[in-house]
């Protein structure tokens, strides 16, 4: 059984004095439907929808067990996982076709808690996050178009991973819709990609350090939540230092496709193929480091420059796919569980095929006993944490190929 409700919809005055009053005015209405809900104790499914987009909410007895939809649902499952378990390497998880029934974003977390990679908390944490940016877009939404709203009483989910108060989920995702309008950015959207449009404007207001910076980041394939999530950085903040350039016309803010789904089947993230455009004769960077997310950081940078990326989160494997892969440039993190960053540099040396490739060595430690134990396992660079895309790339331009060791 369902039925259909429109979220009503205040006509924003033109006039400064009543535009607060009017976005208040529009969101209470967005946020009545989403509330009702709850207070009903209702089980099943609200489809909330715009013009060009639609959300579903899935309730239990008035808790919040998942949130799909938007324009960007894989982005951001896939965000809010390596927020919450940036240890968890997806691309490694082999899955069942009947793991990837309709709701498999849901499945997949279903798969990795019955397999022990993820606990309740953590499955919770990631509902959550999900669930804050899916009522920040249904209230963004709400400010520029009447939503419709079903509720469908036979659209439930057999198994509940986690329940959430829709009171305290409702009230993260208002106070940060709040922040975003008192930063005078209700037209700015968090799913949009920044990209460089006037470079010339951009270097003349900017160093060559803050433009390189840029450069890497604004390169129109990242979102603002992509880019704050691999910049461990609030996204409010990331779009206010942008703002200046985006008022100025020299960043503009683009719509990019979601992801593609996760396949059946047991994929490598030694694999390089969705760089698949870039020729083979372009150089090929290779990272070892047991963080995902430092791994991101460091693909963005290098694939932002043009060069292949590949990489490995177990440091057990990173010699047999470095023999396979024989990249161009190393990075290497130092501090990594069972095998450390010294004893796989020394490996490394002892393959004739890897002997003179540059290893750069990545810590958080940058001390002189650090130096001199990467000299000697013959490490050919050195840069501190957290990553810094232009010594990231001055190493690369300096090194390749290179046997020159400047610990």
């Amino acid at each position: 059984m369902s039925h259909s409700t429109p979220i009503p919809d205040t006509h924003c005055s033109s006039a400064n004095r009543n535009r607060r009053a009017s976005h208040k005015s529009k969101m209470s209405s967005a946020i009545e439907i989403i509330s009702v809900s709850s207070q009903q104790h209702f089980s099943g499914k609200l489809e909330i929808t715009a013009s060009d987009r639609s959300w579903s909410l899935y309730y239990r007895l008035g808790r919040l067990v998942w949130v799909s939809g938007g324009v960007h649902p894989l982005r951001r499952w896939r965000r809010a996982i390596s927020l919450v378990c940036p240890q968890l390497d997806l691309s490694r998880l082999s899955l069942r076709k009947t793991d990837l029934e309709p709701m498999w974003e849901y499945n997949v977390l279903r798969v990795l808690l019955e397999r022990k990679q993820i606990d309740r908390e953590s499955i919770q944490a990631v509902i959550s996050h999900c669930a804050v940016e899916v009522l920040f877009d249904i209230l963004q939404a709400s400010q520029i178009e009447v939503l419709q709203s079903v509720e469908d009483t036979s659209q439930t989910l057999t198994e509940s991973l986690t329940l959430l108060k829709v009171s305290e989920v409702l009230a993260q995702a208002q106070s940060q819709w709040n922040d975003w309008l008192e930063a005078g950015l209700s037209e700015k959207s968090p799913d949009a990609a920044p990209t460089i449009c006037n470079a010339r404007a951009l270097k003349s207001r900017t160093s060559e350090k803050a433009y390189r910076r840029i450069s890497v980041l604004a390169n129109g394939r990242n979102t603002l939540r992509d880019l704050a999530v691999t910049l461990k950085q609030d996204v409010l903040r990331l779009a206010q230092s942008l703002l200046s350039y985006l008022k100025r016309k020299d960043i503009e803010l683009v719509n990019v496709p979601d992801l593609g789904p996760v396949k059946p089947g047991k994929s490598s993230n030694l694999d390089d193929s969705d760089n698949s455009s870039v020729q083979s004769d372009t150089l090929l960077i290779a990272c070892i480091d047991d963080s995902l997310q430092n791994c991101k950081i460091l693909e963005t940078i290098v694939k932002a420059e043009g060069y292949r990326f590949c990489y490995v989160t177990d440091p057990l494997q990173a010699l047999p796919m470095l023999i396979e892969r024989k990249p161009d440039v190393i990075f290497l993190d130092l501090m990594m569980p069972v095998v450390n960053g010294y004893e796989i540099c020394a490996q490394i040396r002892r393959v004739s095929a890897l002997q003179n490739v540059p290893v750069i060595v990545l810590t958080s430690q940058d001390g002189l006993v650090d130096r001199m134990r990467a000299k000697i396992v013959k490490a050919s660079g050195f840069l501190s944490k957290p990553i810094d895309p232009e010594k990231v790339l001055q190493k690369i331009v300096s090194l390749r190929p290179a046997t020159s060791n400047d610990c």
